[in-house]
Parts: C-alpha cells; structure tokens; sequence
C-alpha cells in the first residue's frame, strides 16, 4: 500500500478507520472476474460496501473513477470511512492542517472531486497559477453542496469561478491576492466566519461590503489592507459577534470603529501596544476579552477607558504583567472591582512576582470561577498551596512533565479531577 501511496501522491495523515486492511489483490483489477458466473458488477450495493469497506482510498478512487455501475457503494463507502476527514490538494510542502489526507499528484486531485467532491466537507487548495485556479472551478462545481470548509493559500483571489460556493461557512485566504471589489457574497452567500491570514492587496483600495451572514473575521499580518479600508470593513458589517486582529500596530481610532460593534461578543488582540482613545468606549455586548501585546505600556489607562456592561471572560498575555507597580497592583484591583461580572481569568504570560495582583484580582471578583496560570511553570506544592487559598471550580497551570501530573491527581482530594495536555493541568471540582 506504501507503493500505491506514493504512485498516486497520497499522503495520509489520518483515515477515521478502524478497520484493518487484509492483503489482497487489487478490487479494480477484479472488477470482470465471475464467481459461478456472477460479474462484481451483479452484486447489490449492501454487499459491495461489506467488500469496499477494507479497500485503501487509492483503492475506492479507482473504482469509483473506472466503473460507474460501482460508484454509489463506492460513494457510500467513501463516506462511511472517510466522510469527516480534511483533505489538503497542494504541491510537494507539507499542509498547514493536520489530521488529513494530503494529495500531491494533480491527476488524483481533480479525480477526487469528480468522483467523490459531493461527499467532501472541508478543503484545502494550496496551490498557484492556472491549475489553481482549475482546481477551485472544480471545487464549485463538484463540491458545491457539501463542502462547508474552504481554505485557499498562495493563489490569486480574482481567479474564483463564477459559480458560488453555496453552503461554505468558512472561508480561509492565506497568503493569497486580493483585490479591489472583494464581492464575498457573491462567491460564499452562506459564510459566516472570514480568516484573511497574510494576505496582501492588489489595488490601493479593499472594499468589501456587507457580507449578510458574517458573524467572525479574523485578519492576521495584512499590512498591506490600508487603515481606512480596514475600518470601512468593520462599518460595513457592523453585525460582527467576532473579532480577532493581529497586527504590529492598531490604529487609535479602532476603538471608535470596534464601540459601532453593538454585537461584538468577541474581541481578540495581538500587538505590539495599544492605543489609548480620545473619549471613553462602551463595549455593551462583549464577553469575551483577549489580549497579547509586547509592551505593557498604557494598558490600564486602555482598560480604564473601556466599559463593559456583559464581560465574562478575560485573557491577558505576553509582557502584561511586566514591570507592574505598587500603584498598578491598586488599579487592577480596581479594574476588576468595576468589571465584577467577570466568572473565568487566564494569564498567559504569568510569573511569580505578581502575586499581589493575582490575589487582588481574585479578590475583587465575586463571580469568578475560573483562573488559569499558563505563563510560568508551577510545582505541585505552589499548586495546592494556591488552590488552598480560594475557593474556586476550576484552576489551570503550567506542569513541567506527566510526572508531575501524576503526583497532583495522587495528592488531590476526591471533589476533585484533573486532566492534563500539552504542558497545562486543569483542575476541575467535581459536581
């Protein structure tokens, strides 16, 4: 099968299969051959699928794509076995999705969107140039009721097909080219979330107008979308309950722009500072804050010019905390005295030498529940020691290895339950 793989341009990453494949020949080789007179072609579906369900996804491509009386147990087979897996049609670098089949050979690529594209869900096309463009044509038409998830990197913007993706609600463009009249609706009615991650602008203008069902948009590293274009992209969607900018530097009238959000339930920022407003901004909607700068400087007076009637849940990260004073340990505690309605805080840029604040910060919120410490390591002493100073449901920190993980689940008491991945402990009180 290895040989196959590599003759075709697969790649797995993961098949949703727990089926074993026995050996044996290959099923389109066997297509004509009778037992007691009786071709593979005369068997009824139901069966054919029993057969089908321990061929490779080579194997079900050519069958699919040789013989059309075996399409439809092919098809229902497919589903069965592959019917939720990502799959990546890109040139020889790796895919930016994991947990996919990644197809390299451009004969498979465009087979598998005739053969099976109805069945496909979510979508990676990375690749350029007019066989790009090929592929995306027949994405549309071959994809065009299933597919719910499109992402499109290194390819040219102008070059989508006339014919709409109907039912994609996830649009991704990575390190694509855009350009002037950005018509979203035209080629994606039914979206609902927009990644714009490196994206660079053809013209001087990017005009993109209301997009009737887009709830969240993410733009990441697009220097070259202009202030005054991007600001035009918020104002002409002001029913956004997401956003998430990451950008060097963020315009001082963003918070103007972002308090015509009346919806905004989400707002995620990555930077190098904030800016302070001219006038104090009200956020009637927002639940969600995070934050991730690399200078601290001025991010209380930026959180004192913000008013929050709904926040619930706030994130702080990076360099934050940094650098903190005796007074700036009085005006957090302030901050989150004014803001009690928050229930779950998490740093990620935490260390030791702030637990004034921490301990302020808990203090002053009566409905909190949550708190998470991922920015520094923590022993499983400095654990308990902390957990035995609240009383809250859920606490997170940052764990050196498994080991240490073992040691607090043996040292926990039994109202409580933890789990453990990537580096961060959460402990949870049991119900």
């Amino acid at each position: 099968m290895a040989d196959q793989g590599r003759k075709s341009g697969v790649k797995r990453r993961s098949e949703e299969s727990n089926d074993p494949e026995p050996k044996r020949q290959r099923i389109d080789d066997a297509v004509d051959a009778t037992t007691d007179g009786i071709k593979l072609t005369d068997i009824i579906d139901d069966c054919l699928e029993r057969i089908f369900i321990h061929s490779s996804f080579d194997d079900l491509l050519n069958i699919a794509h040789t013989n059309t009386q075996l399409m439809s147990a092919a098809g229902t087979t497919f589903k069965r076995k592959f019917g939720k897996t990502k799959f990546g049609l890109c040139d020889d670098f790796p895919p930016f999705q994991e947990n996919c089949i990644l197809i390299t050979d451009k004969k498979t690529q465009l087979q598998l969107l005739r053969s099976f594209g109805h069945l496909i869900t979510e979508l990676t096309v990375e690749l350029s140039g007019k066989f790009g463009k090929k592929l995306i044509t027949y994405s549309s038409e071959y994809c065009f009721t299933s597919l719910t998830v499109l992402r499109i990197q290194y390819s040219d913007i102008e070059l989508l097909p006339k014919k709409p993706f109907a039912n994609v609600e996830v649009v991704e463009l990575l390190n694509s080219r855009l350009y002037e009249d950005m018509d979203f609706n035209k080629w994606f009615p039914a979206m609902r979330r927009l990644n714009l991650i490196k994206c660079h602008v053809d013209n001087k203008m990017f005009v993109v107008k209301n997009c009737l069902h887009l709830e969240q948009l993410k733009v990441e590293r697009c220097n070259h979308i202009s202030t005054k274009d991007f600001f035009s992209f918020l104002q002409n969607n002001p029913q956004l309950r997401s956003l998430s900018l990451v950008k060097d530097y963020i315009p001082k009238d963003f918070w103007i722009t972002c308090q015509k959000l009346t919806q905004l339930e989400y707002l995620n920022l990555e930077c190098y500072s904030l800016p302070s407003s001219s006038t104090a901004v009200s956020l009637i909607a927002l639940k969600k804050l995070d934050i991730d700068i690399r200078r601290n400087e001025g991010i209380l007076v930026f959180l004192s010019e913000l008013t929050f009637d709904q926040l619930e849940d706030i994130t702080f990260g990076s360099s934050v905390f940094l650098n903190q004073t005796s007074r700036d340990t009085y005006q957090w505690s302030n901050f989150f005295k004014k803001n009690s309605s928050i229930e779950k805080v998490t740093l990620t840029g935490y260390n030791h030498s702030i637990d004034n604040i921490v301990t302020g910060i808990i203090r002053e919120s009566p409905l909190l529940k949550e708190f998470n410490n991922f920015g520094c390591l923590f022993s499983v002493d400095e654990i308990l020691d902390f957990m035995g100073k609240f009383n809250l449901t859920s606490y997170g920190f940052g764990v050196e290895n498994n080991s240490e993980f073992e040691d607090l689940k043996n040292r926990l008491s039994a109202e409580w339950e933890a789990s453990f991945n990537d580096g961060r402990v959460i402990v949870t009180r049991k119900e």
